[in-house]
Order: structure tokens, then C-alpha cells, then sequence
């Protein structure tokens, strides 16, 4: 079963700043077998970036994904089955 994984944040830093951090993550993410990421979107809500990601497990994803920037704010998870 693939999950399809929309992790919502707010990031308080500089578009730089941001930039620097996705680029690192999507390499760190390259690297992990079992979980994709599929990209990075800006959204017209409350919320400024989500980042999509496709993979088998949760589990997998949740073990993989690093500490919290501490220019990152607050963040969801929504899941799609």
C-alpha cells in the first residue's frame, strides 16, 4: 500500500535560508530507499511550505526524518491511503 505523506511547516527564516535547507533535504531524502520526496510547494494558507513524500511505511519515514530545524515552526502531518 503507498502512502502519499504532506508534511506542512512555517519557516521563520530568510528565502535563503529555506532554499539551503530543501536542497539538503532533498539530498538526504535521495538517499533513503523506500520513501521518495516528491517536491517542495508553497501554498496560499496559513502554512508556508509542504513538502510531499511517497512511500510504503510510515515507519520508515517517520525514522528517517531529522530533527526539526530551528528555523522551522510549527508543522502537520496528513496522511492519504
Amino acid at each position: 500500500m503507498r502512502l502519499i505523506i504532506l508534511f506542512y511547516f512555517q519557516w521563520k527564516g530568510t528565502r535563503e535560508e529555506r532554499q539551503a535547507y530543501e536542497k539538503e533535504a532533498k539530498e538526504r531524502w535521495d538517499k533513503v530507499k523506500g520513501v521518495k520526496l516528491m517536491g517542495f510547494y508553497s501554498l496560499s494558507i496559513g502554512w508556508d511550505r509542504a513538502a510531499f513524500f511517497e512511500t510504503d511505511s510510515f515507519d520508515l519515514w517517520l525514522k528517517n526524518t531529522a530533527k526539526k530545524p530551528d528555523l522551522m515552526g510549527s508543522n502537520e502531518i496528513v496522511l492519504f491511503v
